[in-house]
């Protein structure tokens, strides 16, 4: 009898010797809502981690979209009842969520300020920061454990924290900067006011060509101009003064030095400015298909904008967040892990389209990104000049930023202003009374 019960006892304690060295990430099963242009393989990428992690079982389900007709002379219209349909259930999704009675267990969504376009029916999430503060996300702080954060983007992650917690992870970004001509040995100061003042200087004639914008300086600050969780509205202080300053500045000189029309060969034969990007690699792809037509090539590289501390910020294009009401925040950590992984962010798994994607939050992911697209053949018309200065750039960033629905609202007020459709500011002085009465709330 002893030594049957001895037997016993050791085969529970070797049972729970084998859950205890189980990851209980291994099972489960996560409920996934997407939204955006940044997840266009979704299927692939449900198919692939499920391969790799057969233990967890995904569902996903994208959530509807706008559907837009293009007429001959390319502008858009938006379908009334699809617009109708993905209001309600963003709505739907936005109360149960800060109810506390979501279902889902991630959710993959397209960021950045064009996200918060009419054109794409609205987004999820209005203000990151208020949905942080709002106590309505898991802490994922346990997942910067699981990486090496010296091969990530420097400050994507901070940029999702809050009172040391973790609560946004970051999976794409844009790089506010402009596609030069490489073969002009150019020089641009790191420094952001040296550099303005070169753009301004020796390269006043070319801007308009280039697509640069009087709110240029606005898009590269580090932080969103309206904070919900720190009850502040950054407008008339002196980073956003400032760029508010250099906007007037370079409207000026748009309207000394307007647009020629000029081709981007032209732009590439005739200067050094080729076209203003947050995306470089849909800009140069883009370029790339130019130049394979007109059967020429180019040695083009990236250069970044400083933002206010001589640095440079990423704009984060695809994030996630994992509800606090959410059971499976282990399987939620193992899936984030692998969607951070080289494979995933480097392309070889096609979760991102590299058309509309967005940049790679991990380092040396770019290129291999483009390798294995369709658009592989770029660096034969932009030289292998382009991904050099890629590589350059991404070890200059400095900060990451989650834009909000007010940050659109600053630029699409700065680009009326630039239009000669409105007076700056009186257009100022009521968005900062509207965003004054959000904070009240």
């Amino acid at each position: 009898m002893k030594r049957l019960l001895s037997l016993l006892l050791a085969l529970v304690l070797c049972l729970s010797l084998t859950a205890c060295g189980q990851r209980n990430d291994e099972n489960g099963t996560l409920k996934l809502y997407v939204d955006g242009a940044a997840y266009t393989n979704v299927s692939t990428m449900v198919t692939a981690f499920m391969e790799a992690y057969p233990n967890i079982q995904v569902e996903a389900e994208m959530l509807p979209q706008v559907e837009l007709t293009i007429s001959s002379d390319y502008t858009s219209s938006v379908d009334t009842d699809s617009l109708s349909q993905r209001e309600a259930v963003l709505q739907q999704h936005r109360t149960a969520l800060m109810a506390g009675s979501s279902d889902a267990d991630l959710y993959l969504l397209t960021g950045g300020t064009s996200q918060f376009n009419e054109l794409n029916g609205g987004a999820l999430v209005q203000d990151v920061n208020s949905l942080m503060a709002g106590g309505v996300l898991a802490d994922l702080s346990e997942l910067l454990d699981e990486i090496d954060r010296s091969e990530y983007l420097n400050g994507v992650f901070e940029a999702g924290q809050l009172n040391g917690a973790q609560y946004l992870i970051p999976l794409r970004v844009e790089l506010n900067g402009i596609i030069v001509d490489l073969s002009d040995d150019p020089v641009f100061p790191e420094d952001q006011e040296a550099f303005l003042q070169t753009l301004m200087e020796t390269y006043a004639r070319e801007l308009t060509g280039a697509s640069l914008g009087c709110a240029f300086v606005v898009g590269t600050l580090s932080y969103p101009v309206v904070n919900k969780a720190e009850l502040t509205i950054s407008l008339y202080d002196d980073n956003y003064a400032a760029a508010l300053q250099w906007a007037q500045e370079f409207r000026a000189l748009a309207l000394e030095y307007p647009d020629e029309g000029k081709s981007y060969a032209e732009l590439i034969d005739d200067g050094t400015l080729v076209m203003a990007a947050t995306n470089p690699l849909l800009a140069l792809t883009g370029l790339a298909s130019t130049l394979q037509q007109q059967d020429t090539t180019a040695e083009l590289g990236y250069v970044t904008i400083p933002n206010e501390k001589d640095g440079v910020t990423a704009e984060v294009t695809a994030y996630t967040f994992v509800p606090a009401t959410s059971e499976n925040t282990q399987a939620a950590v193992t899936f984030l892990e692998w969607m951070l992984s080289q494979e995933v962010q480097g392309g070889s798994i096609p979760v991102f389209p590299i058309m509309g994607g967005g940049y790679p939050v991990r380092k040396g992911c770019a290129q291999a990104a483009l390798e294995q697209s369709s658009f592989a053949y770029t660096l034969d018309y932009v030289g292998e000049s382009a991904m050099t200065s890629l590589a350059e750039c991404e070890e200059r960033i400095t900060d990451g930023k989650y834009s909000t629905h007010y940050d659109m609202e600053l630029l699409n007020t700065l680009y009326s202003w630039q239009a000669g459709e409105t007076e700056l500011d009186a257009a100022l002085e009521a968005l900062y009374d509207d965003w004054a009465l959000y904070l009240d709330e």
